[in-house]
């Protein structure tokens, strides 16, 4: 293969990629979507939890993954929090 069939073959995918890119109509652009997508992702998205609004219902496994417990069984208490971690 010589320097100019390279150069050719170039210039070929180049045009080709510019003709695709021509093609292709705005809408199915994924950054011209995004500001609809976003949009749609605040509409939806959920309100925080207030101090003295109840928990959300969720359960959780055991870490042998033997037991589940739920947010229910806690009802009527105050359970203690504890995060530990390196904040440094």
């Amino acid at each position: 293969m010589t320097m100019k069939d390279t150069i050719r073959q170039a210039a070929l995918l180049w045009a080709t990629v510019v003709a695709v890119a021509a093609a292709t109509p705005a809408g199915a652009c994924p950054s011209q979507s995004r500001p609809r997508q976003m949009q749609q992702r605040q509409q939806q998205r959920a309100q925080a939890p207030r101090v003295g609004d109840e928990a959300p219902m969720f359960t959780l496994k055991s870490i042998d993954g033997k037991s589940e417990t739920d947010t229910r069984s806690f009802r009527g208490q105050r359970p203690l929090v504890l995060f530990f971690g390196s904040y440094t």
